[in-house]
């Protein structure tokens, strides 16, 4: 009977939980309400085959004022409440509260929350203004809403309420320790330089941690590019498709510094991708799984964590790297490259007190100023491959992704594949059945008539791939299926997946890694996106989108989740056939099928017939009709590139410039012709702009402030490394050379 007035406050304190709680199915056969003997509710909760009462049967009151006395709020600023059971003792504590001190509730067991909302009147506790609330069952979540310097370092006392804590499990159980560094966040604050077992403690965080917090920021300082190498240590952790898009870097590397050493630290999941790599000299497997237990067995977050920490960093510590390079964009990478120590460092790594650093060439700034900068991320044009070539200072003149078999894996594969009369002459698909996200995951149905009709149509053989997690999602494909799929999920290690991948003629798949591995085996892929518009680098692929406004949205959880209904086996099975026609340079006939999906709502995009280059891209096969404004952007943050290109060549060596003639070619790949030629008037008001940013010398005022405001914000090591009036200056002169460029070869277009 209170829910809605509930509700209705909380809307009022914070729109983000509303719309969250509001919205949040509840499952109410874990939950049975009691009385209490003097007449308060009281909730009993199951959880793991076990019940547990959430307050006393007797006297809830009581019973709250019991928990709360024993919290001394005199010289208190914050209190971390750890479990909201039914909110007695939080509703007592917070009328104790002084205006200077602060309430913050953390609570896991969302559906437990909105019950209460209907079972207790809490307007008191939400219009409390010193009461703030995290409701997550996320760790990433409730720790990037807390994660800020200036509260982690107030006077704090934890407040646990014990039915909650056996709800909560381990989450609770990792904020206790997160919540008590208040010394060092208090040192943080003051910018007082911290001991080595300090920033060993910040690693543990890191790791518990998957991203940043979102209000993160970062110093950034621009060094000249390194020219004397001999031991090189690349940093990449994770995902599968971050650690296949490094591979290009390997041998790129081996052919610019052929007497040079280079190593690879990855997470210990990822190292069949690279074991066998040859460009490669030594591996550092880092155990993400075992670090984390260690920490949450750890009670005190120090001893025996310092003590793994030492083994496993000492090793990398005695190789003595002239140059790390951290490709990688994670909180637990930053601080692996602090520990590592090497002579030099090149990305995000962490300072003497414990923030974040940006330090490097321009490319390794362009990675986090533009790529995983929200404010610019409109401005990110290259491929993850490109970028990692970049950033490693490396420009080849071949792009591509790489994987290398041991026999054991070759005999492995073939001996299974005969065992399940898969002969050379058939046509095999494999169906990746999962991905990381639930949003972006097909649905289970499409996947088994896909499956059948690819068998019973088409006389294919299908396999189907997929992590041990998927094994449920396979059971009940199989089980709506009425032909025999040859069952791969949770059978195989990365490379042996990789081995089947490479056997297949076809891939169909959602995002997930195994359409990163399909591209460094040359198998085609046809990849199902909602979400997230993710597709395989190469010749010979498709992507499919549907055709709605939410489309690309990135959401990692959907309700509706109407974009994955969209594209159906129908579509799936008439993109087969486009495929097909594509490799018989039947374009004509392809794009007729193109224009019927459409007609669907489903939009075909296509990789090509070319191999990666620097300016790689998925065009569509059906060009959609675009303005001259949208084109002319496009257009300009092509020709930005350089700007990036002109501040490493600073430090030497060849200068990789994009040219108007490679713009061009993606843009007419990408575009209607005549679309694009309304894109001059634009391009001449850019160049105008340009021209008074160079002659005046100030952006304050431009249109075109944010390409420039960099060179407002970085520092330079030295200090007189370049003269920032002048890059600027250079870089205007470029761009207004290349927009002219440009602009004669629109005019040439017929």
């Amino acid at each position: 009977m209170f829910f809605e007035n509930n509700l209705n406050c909380l809307r009022r304190k914070d729109k983000r939980l509303y719309d969250l709680i509001r919205n949040y199915p509840l499952d109410r056969s874990r939950f049975e309400v009691l009385s209490s003997k003097n007449g308060y509710p009281v909730l009993k909760v199951k959880k793991d085959q076990k019940e547990i009462t959430l307050a006393s049967l007797y006297d809830p009151l009581r019973e709250a004022n019991n928990l709360t006395r024993e919290v001394d709020l005199e010289e208190i600023q914050v209190v971390w409440a750890l479990g909201f059971g039914l909110g007695y003792h939080l509703r007592e504590l917070s009328r104790k509260l002084r205006n200077n001190q602060e309430l913050y509730i953390i609570e896991v067991e969302i559906d437990l929350f909105k019950i209460i909302l209907e079972l207790i009147d809490l307007k008191y506790l939400i219009e409390n203004h010193n009461v703030k609330f995290i409701i997550s069952k996320s760790l990433d979540e409730i720790y990037a809403q807390i994660h800020n310097v200036e509260i982690l370092s107030r006077k704090a006392v934890i407040l646990k309420h014990p039915p909650s804590l056996k709800l909560g499990g381990s989450i609770y159980n990792c904020l206790e320790k997160l919540l008590n560094n208040t010394t060092i966040y208090e040192k943080r604050k003051n910018l007082t330089p911290l001991t080595l077992s300090e920033i060993t403690r910040l690693f543990a965080e890191s790791i518990l941690i998957k991203n940043w917090p979102k209000k993160l920021s970062n110093r950034l300082v621009l060094k000249n590019t390194k020219k004397d190498i001999k031991k090189v240590l690349l940093i990449q952790l994770s995902s599968i498709g971050d650690v296949m898009y490094t591979t290009p870097v390997f041998k790129a590397f081996e052919e610019k510094y052929p007497n040079s050493k280079l190593s690879f630290l990855t997470e210990d999941t990822n190292i069949d991708l690279v074991k066998n790599n040859p460009h490669i000299k030594r591996i550092f497997s880092f155990p993400k799984k075992f670090f984390l237990e260690v920490i949450i067995d750890d009670n005190n977050l120090l001893d025996k964590f310092k003590s793994e920490v030492d083994k496993f960093i000492a090793p990398l510590v005695d190789e003595k790297f002239d140059l790390v390079i951290n490709l990688h964009t994670s909180h637990r990478s930053a601080f692996l490259n602090k520990l590592i120590k090497g002579k030099e460092s090149w990305g995000i790594t962490i300072d003497e007190c414990g923030y974040s650093l940006i330090e490097g060439p321009s490319w390794i700034n362009y990675k986090f100023w533009i790529s995983v900068n929200p404010k610019n991320a409109q401005l990110s044009v290259l491929k993850p491959f490109e970028e990692h070539l970049r950033m490693s200072n490396l420009s080849p003149k071949r792009r591509r992704l790489e994987i290398y078999f041991d026999e054991r894996v070759k005999d492995k594969c073939k001996e299974t594949l005969m065992n399940c009369n898969i002969v050379r002459e058939n046509f095999v698909v494999g169906l990746n059945i999962g991905s990381n996200f639930p949003s972006r995951q097909w649905r289970e149905d499409y996947f088994a008539e896909i499956g059948d009709r690819l068998i019973k149509e088409f006389n294919c053989k299908v396999l189907l791939f997929g992590g041990y997690k998927e094994k449920e999602r396979a059971n009940n494909i199989i089980d709506i299926m009425q032909s025999n799929p040859v069952d791969l999920v949770g059978k195989t290690t990365l490379l042996e997946l990789a081995g089947f991948i490479k056997r297949c003629n076809l891939l169909i798949t959602a995002d997930t890694g195994a359409l990163h591995i399909a591209t460094a085996l040359s198998t085609n892929s046809i990849v199902i996106t909602g979400p997230a518009w993710v597709g395989p680098g190469g010749p010979g692929n498709l992507i499919l989108s549907p055709l709605i406004s939410c489309s690309g949205c990135k959401k990692t959880i959907c309700k509706d989740h109407k974009c994955m209904k969209i594209i159906n086996p129908e579509a799936v099975l008439e993109s087969v056939e486009i495929i097909s026609l594509l490799n018989k340079n039947k374009e004509n006939e392809a794009i007729k099928l193109v224009y019927a999906l459409q007609k669907k709502e489903v939009k075909v995009l296509f990789s090509g017939n070319k191999d990666l280059s620097k300016l790689f891209n998925y065009t569509p096969l059906i060009k959609d009709r675009h303005n001259g404004d949208c084109i002319a952007e496009k257009i300009l943050n092509y020709v930005y590139l350089n700007f990036w290109e002109i501040l490493r060549s600073i430090g030497g060596g060849e200068i990789d410039l994009f040219l108007p003639k490679e713009i061009i070619e993606d843009i007419v790949n990408g575009y209607n012709l005549e679309d694009i030629k309304k894109s001059k008037d634009k391009l001449e008001e850019y160049i105008q702009e340009l021209q008074k940013v160079k002659n005046c010398g100030k952006i304050d005022k431009s249109t075109l402030k944010q390409y420039f405001e960099f060179l407002e914000v970085v520092d330079c090591e030295p200090k007189d490394a370049f003269l920032k009036n002048d890059i600027r200056n250079i870089t205007c002169e470029n761009m207004i050379k290349d927009m002219q460029e440009i602009i004669k070869r629109i005019n040439l277009l017929t």
